[in-house]
């Protein structure tokens, strides 16, 4: 049987996962900083552990990590949203025999800081919203030429994230390196989730978010 390790188990993604795997007769662990969260009274999961914060501590999160792979005998460990930024970190530097279900360290960070991605998707012949890095001039004539969003460049979950209309500057000090500026564009919002494998992709879906919490969507249909 394979012992699979979720790295979450607090939001419904979590669930379904630990749901799916257990459906295709795997064992299913969650790691988890909450004591009680929501995969940890479902049947599909075996057992639970308590871990670090990776935001806290991303050390101790890498030790009880490995931790519990090595005592549990782990083959497949499965980040579950942004904890994908610290399990790459672990799986770059893991030389056991559980494989890791993310991309290398080096492209989950060019694809999460939010300027790099852009001037990848650019590279690609993408269409993309203007976007340059908030101490510049260039984010200065975005803010005041019309509605305009401005964000962390390695942000999650929405943190820090706010929208301006036309003519409204930050402060001076929120216009920072660390922080992007975007051309604001208004329409339809949905998502897209794809799995690959050596560069080809196995399956994708689209969904769209129906209940929100601020600007994070929490419920979604497919």
């Amino acid at each position: 049987m394979t012992t699979v390790l979720l790295t979450l188990g607090r939001l419904p993604k979590g669930l379904e996962l630990a749901r799916c795997l257990h459906r295709a007769g795997c064992r299913v662990l969650v790691a988890e900083p909450f004591g009680l969260h929501l995969c940890k009274i479902s049947r599909a999961v075996s057992r639970s552990f308590r871990v670090t914060s990776p935001n806290e501590d991303p050390a101790a999160y890498a030790s009880d990590l490995t931790a519990i792979i090595d005592a549990e005998g782990v083959d497949l460990v499965v980040p579950v949203s942004e904890e994908v930024l610290y399990v790459a970190r672990v799986a770059e530097g893991y030389d056991g025999k559980a494989r890791f279900v993310c991309p290398p360290l080096k492209t989950v960070l060019a694809l999460h800081d939010k300027s790099a991605f852009i001037e990848t998707a650019q590279s690609l012949g993408l269409a993309v919203p203007e976007t340059a890095r908030a101490d510049t001039e260039e984010a200065r004539q975005i803010l005041a030429s019309g509605e305009a969003v401005m964000k962390p460049a390695l942000g999650c979950a929405g943190s820090k994230l706010s929208f301006h209309a036309p003519q409204t500057l930050p402060h001076e000090s929120a216009l920072t390196n660390d922080m992007i500026v975007q051309r604001r564009i208004r329409g339809r919002e949905v998502s897209v989730l794809s799995l690959a494998r050596d560069g080809e992709v196995l399956m994708s879906t689209t969904y769209e978010g129906l209940v929100h919490s601020g600007t994070v969507a929490v419920a979604f249909r497919r």
